[in-house]
C-alpha cells in the first residue's frame, strides 16, 4: 500500500508531500524536477528516473539496526510503501491503484549525497540494498496514498 507521496521542485530542496498526484507515462510525477525537466526539454524522462519507491519497513530497519532515524520525506523518493516487497520488482510489471502501471527497473541505492544531506552518517550502508526501486511509468493515472500495489490481482507483499 502506498503511504505517502513526494516530489521535489528542485534539486537539493525539501520533498512536499501530496495526498494524490498524476503519474504520466515516459515522464513519472507531475510537477516533480525530472518529470518537468523532461517536459521542458521536449523529450521524455529516462525509465530510471520516473518514479522511486522506498518501503516504510527499510526506513525502520534503518533505526532499529543502525539507530539513524531518516524520516519518509527525507529518504528523497516518491512513494512510500508498507507490506510490498520492493526488490522482488525489479524487471516486474506492476500495478498501483486501479489505474497506474509501473515497471521495476533497479534497485535505488542510497548515495553518498543523502548522506550528507541528512547529516546521518552510516545511512549509506544502513540503507544499501533497501533504499527503494527506480521505476518506469508504462501506463498513466492517478495515484494516491492508500492505494494497493499488486501484480495482476496479487497484492506485491
Amino acid at each position: 500500500m502506498i503511504l505517502g507521496i513526494y516530489t521535489k521542485s528542485k534539486g537539493g530542496e525539501p520533498m512536499t508531500r501530496h495526498a494524490s498526484i498524476k503519474c504520466e507515462a515516459g515522464f513519472g510525477l507531475e510537477g516533480d524536477l525530472y518529470s518537468e525537466r523532461g517536459k521542458a526539454q521536449g523529450g521524455t524522462v529516462a525509465p530510471k528516473a520516473q518514479v522511486t519507491m522506498t518501503a516504510s519497513e527499510a526506513l525502520l530497519a534503518c533505526h532499529e539496526e543502525y539507530g539513524l532515524h531518516l524520516r519518509p520525506s527525507e529518504c528523497r523518493r516518491n512513494l512510500i510503501t508498507v507490506g510490498v516487497a520492493l526488490n522482488r520488482l525489479v524487471g516486474k510489471t506492476f500495478r498501483v491503484g486501479s489505474t497506474v502501471t509501473l515497471r521495476g527497473v533497479e534497485l535505488c541505492e542510497p548515495c553518498n549525497m543523502l548522506e550528507s544531506m541528512t547529516g546521518l552518517k552510516g545511512l549509506v550502508l544502513a540503507m544499501t540494498h533497501r533504499a527503494g526501486l527506480r521505476c518506469e511509468v508504462i501506463e498513466s493515472g492517478e495515484i494516491a496514498e492508500g492505494d494497493l500495489v499488486s501484480i495482476g490481482d496479487t497484492p506485491a507483499g
